[in-house]
């Protein structure tokens, strides 16, 4: 999922330069360039069109960089939880808050603080899961569903 989001990140920024070229050059064909008579509205409509697609390839962006994470492995040790993979994260099991159970693909893990990244831990299998969820009970961490 990681990849993809860096492909559409890359088209978006990539359309936002061809779009600007693209108005670019049909002002310099129009002849309006370098006049006093610019057409306000064709520049308005490049720049709004360019806005649009780098804001849809951000939004888009986010969006699957959260879910990233589901390509971590995740090992859970007496003091801390490690996630290896794209993530790479350390997390103190006294940062966490608690716990989200929306998706039966992932066990969101939720900060005390409002500062750190989404955590997913993926749950491959039920027994993945189970497992998981029984953990997170026994460390005393509140589901928040």
């Amino acid at each position: 999922m990681k990849e993809l989001s860096d492909i559409l990140q890359s088209v978006g920024f990539l359309a936002g330069i061809v779009l600007l070229i693209g108005g670019g050059l049909a002002l310099v064909q129009s002849g309006r360039i370098g006049t006093r008579s610019l057409d306000s509205s064709l520049i308005i409509m490049v720049l709004g069109t360019l806005a649009l697609v780098c804001v849809g390839g951000i939004f888009w962006g986010m969006i699957l960089t959260r879910r990233g994470t589901l390509d971590d492995t995740v090992v859970f040790e007496e003091g801390r939880i490690l996630f290896l993979g794209p993530t790479r994260a350390v997390v103190s099991w006294g940062e966490l808050g608690g716990y989200r159970d929306r998706s039966s693909d992932w066990i969101e893990l939720v900060s005390v603080s409002e500062y750190m990244h989404r955590l997913l831990v993926p749950t491959r299998t039920e027994v993945d899961r189970v497992a998981v969820l029984e953990l997170l009970d026994r460390r005393g961490l509140c589901r928040l569903d």
